[in-house]
């Protein structure tokens, strides 16, 4: 995906250039393949990955938005695709998508504080418990069988 063409837009622009990427009968991107963010420290960066089965084109749309309004127009009305990815995005960025129909966390429970993948999201200080050891996990399971708790 290195060498796929870049067009870089403005935030007020997705609704509009996006619809046209994909009912242009000569673009027909009539594919979501990625939805992503990168956090630059100073704004969020939204890339699309786009794909057109009819013309066999690809393409990658960049979006910068602010780091105080982190906000974007949603995309999952023109692809279906990109319900799932925005709450994946919103999940680990944030970054909130308006008129997504069900914008909730997909991945991390309700209760969870904060958004991982932005920069300033402390590393430590978020497991309840000891982290869980491979070898430590044979070492009772061996254990647990030698006392018949694995026997069918």
């Amino acid at each position: 995906m290195k060498d796929l063409p870049v067009l870089r837009i403005s935030r007020a622009g997705v609704e509009p250039v996006m619809r046209l990427l994909r009912n242009e009968p000569e673009l027909q991107m009539d594919y979501l393949r990625c939805l992503a963010a990168v956090d630059w420290k100073d704004k969020f960066e939204v890339l699309y990955v786009l794909h057109s089965f009819p013309n066999a084109l690809q393409m990658c749309v960049r979006v910068f938005i602010p780091r105080e309004h982190p906000l974007i127009p949603s995309v999952s009305a023109i692809w279906g695709g990109a319900n799932w990815f925005e709450r994946e995005v919103f999940d680990l960025f944030g970054i909130e998508f308006v008129g997504h129909p069900n914008l909730e966390r997909i991945l991390l429970p309700e209760d969870w504080v904060g958004y991982p993948l932005r920069k300033e999201y402390p590393i430590e200080g978020h497991l309840k418990e000891k982290p869980i050891r491979w070898d430590d996990l044979f070492a009772q399971h061996k254990e647990e069988e030698k006392k018949g708790l694995w026997q069918g």
